[in-house]
């Protein structure tokens, strides 16, 4: 039981450090960083367990802020006084859930085909629902309260529009592929 315990506290810091190092790529690329970070968001709550997802979902958005300064979700953070924060951070707690509900129906059906299209249908969806939530916070609450120009509003339709969708989508694979060998080698073991 101890045993297990820092098992888990040392790949919940493992995952950490890699997310804290996929921030400091987001001012080079946010379609390297935002799948990395999806993808380690979702494996954290399978394999330590969802509060640790959930609680790494609601860190992320800070953590950009403090250490990739010229990316987008920063600038707009700084335009929206941190509401863009939240709704990034419940963006990807829709992504851990729907992940964790995939992994649930790969594990309960035994024909493994099909548990694997379930598991990767329910990341789709929740890549897919991910992005409208964000999409539709930025249309119908921060636009309209923030009433953003230019440069601003250029911003807030990039950091919100398909670019969620796709990194969320290209994190899909990785995650699968990850957990299921980690399964095969904890089974074996």
């Amino acid at each position: 039981m101890k045993r297990d315990l820092i098992k888990k506290i040392a790949l919940s810091g493992i995952l950490l450090g890699i997310v804290l190092m996929m921030q400091g790529l987001k001012n080079i690329s946010p379609y390297i960083a935002g799948p990395v970070i999806n993808a380690v968001l979702v494996l954290a709550a399978l394999e330590v367990n969802i509060w640790v997802g959930i609680g790494f979902a609601l860190v992320t958005p800070c953590s950009s802020y403090l250490i990739a300064p010229a990316s987008g979700s920063t600038l707009l953070t700084t335009y929206t006084n941190g509401l863009s924060l939240l709704v990034i951070a419940l963006g990807n707690i829709i992504l851990i859930i729907l992940g964790v509900l995939g992994y649930f129906l790969y594990k309960k059906y035994k024909d493994k085909k099909i548990s694997y299209v379930l598991f990767i249908i329910a990341l789709g969806v929740g890549a897919v629902l991910k992005w409208l939530f964000m999409w539709g916070c930025s249309a119908w609450v921060i636009q309209p309260i923030f009433h953003f120009e230019g440069k601003q509003l250029k911003i807030l339709m990039n950091v919100f529009s398909t670019m969620q969708l796709i990194t969320a989508s290209i994190s899909i694979p990785v995650i699968a592929a990850v957990k299921i060998t980690l399964d095969k080698v904890y089974h074996r073991y």
